[in-house]
């Protein structure tokens, strides 16, 4: 089954947010730092638990994953974006399924909402994402994307 531009667009855009989300990107920063520790124990570091180095990469290997095959190609659409209408795309998509709490009650993000916290007029943000939407899927009109 052959993709829409639209489908195709959107499907990019799950694969970046994805990709600015992932933990893999935090591989290597889980464990305290030496700062911490020597903050910890005001300035006398503690003995060595046997724990070799080698041990920790190993550990943290498991935060590493196989990119997406489409991570090239959605970074590079993507980044050649308006960055007021990428932001706006991203930012819509991100708070989607987003929740906010009133009176301990949850409910669903509003378009309003997301262009009051990223500090723009509500009907400009909202013409920020449809001009998003729409470069990204005349780009991909014509793009090798789609026959694949």
């Amino acid at each position: 089954m052959q993709l829409t531009p639209r489908e195709l667009a959107e499907k990019l855009v799950d694969v970046y947010l994805a990709w600015l989300q992932s933990a893999d990107r935090d591989a290597g920063w889980h464990g305290q730092h030496i700062i911490g520790r020597l903050i910890d124990f005001k300035g006398d570091l503690p003995g060595t638990s046997g724990y070799m180095p080698d041990d920790g990469m190993i550990r943290e290997v498991r935060f590493l994953r196989t990119p997406h095959a489409l991570l090239n190609e959605a970074k590079a659409l993507i980044g050649e974006m308006d960055r007021r209408q990428r932001d706006a795309v991203l930012l819509s998509v991100l708070c989607k399924r987003r929740v906010r709490i009133v009176k301990d009650v949850e409910v669903p993000m509003s378009l309003f909402h997301i262009a009051d916290a990223a500090g723009v007029n509500p009907n400009t943000f909202r013409t920020r994402i449809k001009r998003g939407w729409e470069w990204l899927e005349k780009e991909l009109e014509n793009s090798h994307l789609l026959a694949a």
